[in-house]
């Protein structure tokens, strides 16, 4: 019986290893935050430039 559970715990041990060493899912959530921090300066300098950025859209149009 207690050779079952030693080899049980090494077949355990064996399979959870690999599961421990994965970054995937970690390093996916850290380039998501990343992509909501630009995404929110991004809108914020729109909202904030706004009158300008209207002003070069309709230089180009009227350019045209």
């Amino acid at each position: 019986m207690e050779q079952v559970k030693s080899v049980m715990n090494r077949m355990l041990i064996a399979l959870a290893a690999p599961s421990l060493k994965r970054e995937e899912g970690q390093t996916l959530v850290e380039y998501a935050l990343i992509i909501v921090t630009i995404s929110i300066g991004v809108t914020g300098a729109m909202l904030f430039l706004r009158g300008k950025i209207a002003q070069v859209f309709s230089d180009i149009g009227t350019a045209l």
